[in-house]
């Protein structure tokens, strides 16, 4: 929660205290409080983008400022593989690596063994690794 109210902070002090335009929730387990925070955060008609899923358990979202929700006509919208269409568009992208056209392995900051997958998990939270790769045998 300390990094949200961070970077809530943030786009507070360069938008003259507007807040963000958009906040994109990444989460590895969504959790309500993630929500209202990050809500919290945009400014009004800002976008909240939630790609995180949350336990079936986590039913409600509190505190989250209905008023907010009306009067700065903010939005809350759900996401999920970017909004694109895995059965059509996964292909599709796969032609376009296979092509040349669309390359992946730039994206790639670290290669890690099944075996040192700790070691990358440990990078990334060091802020050594931003888009690690765990690699199966050989590859």
């Amino acid at each position: 929660m300390a990094d949200i109210s961070e970077a809530a902070g943030l786009a507070r002090s360069l938008t003259n205290g507007q807040g963000a335009d958009a906040a994109i929730i990444c989460v590895g387990v969504l959790k309500p409080e993630h929500v209202a925070a990050a809500f919290a955060a945009i400014r009004k008609a800002g976008t909240l983008v939630v790609t995180a899923a949350a336990s079936v358990r986590e039913v409600t979202v509190s505190p989250l400022s209905l008023l907010e929700l009306t009067m700065y006509a903010k939005r809350i919208q759900g996401a999920i593989y970017g909004m694109m269409s895995p059965s059509k568009d996964v292909p599709r992208l796969l032609g376009l690596w296979r092509n040349g056209q669309l390359r992946l392995e730039e994206l790639v900051s670290q290669r890690y063994e099944l075996d040192a997958i700790n070691k990358g998990y440990a990078d990334l939270h060091a802020g050594r690794n931003i888009r690690g790769l765990v690699v199966f045998g050989e590859g």
